[in-house]
């Protein structure tokens, strides 16, 4: 499971299986908004968050993180290193059949 219900203020967290996203804020980090999660990504709004709630994405797409009433943002560095998983994934597979004798 992606998500655990916080019983204090009902609000989500991540639960220990994302420990890669818990506290992972920074001296030099940058918050991010979506137009730039966007833009990094070459996602739209709707897969942003698709991928955000779906517990099979493989790599997990980072949580965003509530700094307002009606703001969220993205921690800069977890957008890069989500990018670089998909990078590393896309040639993993590449890497695959040339191992296998293929």
């Amino acid at each position: 499971m992606l998500k655990t219900k916080n019983t204090d203020n009902n609000s989500d967290i991540p639960d220990a299986n994302h420990s890669f996203y818990i506290n992972n804020f920074k001296p030099g980090d940058r918050l991010i908004k979506l137009p730039e999660v966007e833009k990094l990504t070459g996602l739209t709004k709707p897969t942003i968050y698709r991928l955000m709630n779906d517990p099979d994405a493989t790599p997990p797409f980072p949580k965003n993180i509530t700094i307002g009433k009606r703001s969220v943002s993205w921690i800069e560095r977890e957008i890069y290193t989500y990018v670089n998983l998909c990078i590393a994934a896309r040639n993993q597979k590449n890497i695959e059949p040339t191992q296998n004798g293929r």
